[in-house]
This record gives C-alpha cells, structure tokens and sequence, in this order.
C-alpha cells in the first residue's frame, strides 16, 4: 500500500510504503494520571488505562502496518515512550500535540518513522487529507459565543484555516466524534480506544453531515 504525504507549504512529496493497513489515532496520553477524569474515561487507574490502551493497540495494528498519531502520545518519560514505541505494533509517524515535547528526538529506526512539527496531508481514496492535532479554527459564531460566555479557546494560534479539505484532528477528546462535513475526531476518546483504519475513515468521510455527532461511550468496548 502507498501513501502520498505531502509536507505543509510544500508541494513535494515521498512515498510511504508498505504491505500493511493504515490507521489513524490520537490523544492516548500514555502515563497521563489525570486524563481518565478529564475524558471521562472508564479506568481506575492510570496503570489500568496504559495496559488497556496498549492491548488495543496491538489487536488493532499488525506489525506491518502504518499509524498515524495525531498527538499527545504519552505523558512519561523520554524512555518509557521508547519502550512504548518499540512495543506497539507497527511503523508509526507523529504529528504533534501540545503535549509531545518528550517527543523530542524520537524520529528514526524502531521510534517514529517521522515528526511533523503541526500539521501534513496525506492522500487517501482519491482526495487529499489533512492530519493535525488541533481541529479547525472556530467560526465567528463560535468565538462571539466563547466571549460572551467567558470561555477561553486555546491554542488558536495552531489550528488551520479550513480551505476546503477534511481534517483529521485529535486534541478535543470526547467532545465531538465529527463535526459538519470537514472534520473528523480520530482520537482514541472518540473510538472506544482504538486507532481508526483508512477504511473506517473513508466511511465516515462518505457519511459526513452538516451535525456535530457525538462521541460513543468508550466502556461499549471493556
């Protein structure tokens, strides 16, 4: 299977190739103590959530195939996310989060194939696709409601302007599994844990609406 990845701002692009699926996952916050609380996730203990997160993976991926995270990998130490990265399965290329600065110098053989800085976009089923953690910058509705209401959006300055192509974004948790007809939420909080397959993906791109569609309870799958 090849995929085309195209670096932002940049019209080149390389090959990825492999005999393998490609998935698309984000936010598992590996070693993350307060993130079951935060995403309502269903574990007792951090321990309890990175076995059960890791056991999914791994019935997911196979070795030969491709991940994409979308951010916030791990909050852990530089060696446990070496361990980590040498024990899931499969090739895996990093598109950071605010949370991945551990991250740092974990591109290359048995680590992240790659480390895009904020964003890239892929090829897949005849159209290009955008992967960043951060979703789409909001509407002017939007921001007028979050003033009004005292509420701060972060991180405005990272997200993309929406030109028109479907995004694959993390970073929101267990707000909204897809939102209107160009953004979709791949990570692990939307998708009872696990990473989302390029087929999975495409189906929910074909089924794409106008609603924001909430998330599914993640303990369906426990």
């Amino acid at each position: 299977m090849v995929s085309k990845v195209y670096i932002a701002a940049r019209t080149r692009y390389w090959p990825v190739m492999g005999t393998g699926k490609i998935f698309f996952t984000s936010d598992h916050h590996f070693g993350h103590r307060r993130i079951c609380e935060y995403a309502n996730r269903p574990f007792k203990s951090t321990i309890e959530m990175d076995r059960e997160m890791f056991r999914l993976w791994n019935e997911t991926v196979g070795p030969d195939d491709l991940v994409y995270h979308l951010g916030d990998f791990a909050f852990a130490s530089h060696t446990m996310i070496l361990s980590l990265l040498q024990s899931l399965n499969g090739r895996k290329i990093l598109v950071k989060g605010n949370h991945d600065r551990r991250c740092k110098g974990l591109a290359g053989p048995g680590m992240f194939e790659a480390v895009h800085e904020q964003l890239t976009t892929i090829e897949m089923g005849g159209r290009k696709v955008m992967l960043c953690h951060y979703p789409y910058l909001p509407s002017s509705e939007e921001l007028e409601w979050a003033k009004a209401n005292n509420y701060t959006m972060r991180y405005l300055e990272r997200r993309p302007r929406d030109r028109g192509m479907v995004l694959l974004c993390g970073h929101i948790h267990n707000r909204w599994a897809t939102k209107g007809r160009r953004m979709v939420n791949v990570g692990v909080d939307a998708h009872r844990g696990m990473p989302v397959s390029e087929a999975q993906v495409l189906a929910i791109i074909d089924g794409l609406t106008d609603d924001t569609v909430p998330v599914p309870p993640w303990d369906s799958a426990l």
